[in-house]
């Protein structure tokens, strides 16, 4: 075998190795791309699902908020309903006649006299006749009595605004439910 012959075939010898070596790079590189590509979907998925999630919540929150101002809108409608009863209870009292107006009066200067000795009685001055044998003086009421004691350290108030108050306060679910179901 001459050098030329040895030179052709350490030549060709490094050809192929080269070739495998490129192909093995080829393979390794190609792995390498794939496995990227599965990366790349993975984390495309995660956060898919967490997008997905979040526009979930996002929209369950925006739903909840929406039912909250809902709800709110609603019970202002009632309270103002139940606010447009009790003005109406105040007008229908503001127009009582003199005869119903006389049998409050004395009914709650009754009432009254239970809980203290009444000296001093406060009224509207349309009420005012009806109070007999106490010291009277007018005051800014709808209608009603505001009684007290001789010494004026004990008082009880039969107002009517007070009364609507009282009303108002004990009986709102009940009046809430009649008007509403």
């Amino acid at each position: 075998m001459g050098l030329e012959t040895v030179k052709d075939e350490i030549i060709k010898v490094a050809k192929r190795k080269a070739e495998e070596v490129i192909s093995e790079g080829k393979k390794e590189a190609d792995k390498l791309l794939h496995q990227a590509e599965e990366t790349i979907n993975q984390r495309k998925e995660e956060l898919n699902a967490e997008l997905k999630k979040t526009e979930t919540a996002i929209k369950n929150k925006e739903t909840a908020f929406s039912e909250l101002e809902i709800k709110k809108m609603f019970l202002e409608g009632k309270k103002k309903a139940i606010g447009g009863v009790f003005e109406g209870v105040r007008k229908k009292l503001n127009t009582l006649n003199s005869k119903k107006r006389e049998a409050h009066i004395k009914k709650l200067l009754g009432e009254a006299q239970k809980e203290l000795d009444v000296k001093h009685v406060y009224c509207n001055a349309r009420d005012r006749g009806f109070v007999e044998g106490f010291d009277v003086e007018e005051t800014e009421i709808l209608g009603g009595i505001i009684a007290e004691n001789e010494q004026k350290e004990l008082r009880v108030d039969y107002s009517y605004e007070l009364l609507l108050d009282n009303i108002r306060e004990k009986h709102m679910n009940r009046i809430g439910n009649i008007l509403f179901g």
